[in-house]
């Protein structure tokens, strides 16, 4: 029933659904602003576990999906299971 979902939504005891829910919008909207709604023109593997995507104005978001960091030949460093932002926009 729906009481059950909003009490556990809210009550850390829990797991802090809601707090979990704030804290990875928080992270994608950093990781978005600057190229939300904007077209990808680039999509490329660096990787087994690293993809680059770059946008229409020149931002490229570097993800790692993987459990180590990693460095590009170009010296970007994308720390594990994260992201890096490089651009005019970045």
């Amino acid at each position: 029933s729906e009481w059950m979902y909003s009490t556990v939504y809210n009550d850390p005891e829990f797991g802090g659904i809601k707090d979990i829910y704030l804290e990875k919008y928080a992270y994608l909207k950093e990781a978005l602003t600057g190229v939300y709604g904007l077209s990808i023109v680039d999509h490329e593997r660096l990787d087994e576990d690293v993809y680059k995507s770059t946008y229409e104005n020149g931002v490229s978001i570097y993800v790692n999906y993987s459990n180590n960091d990693y460095t590009t030949k170009d010296g970007i460093a994308v720390k594990a299971n994260s992201y890096t932002k490089t651009g005019k926009e970045a």
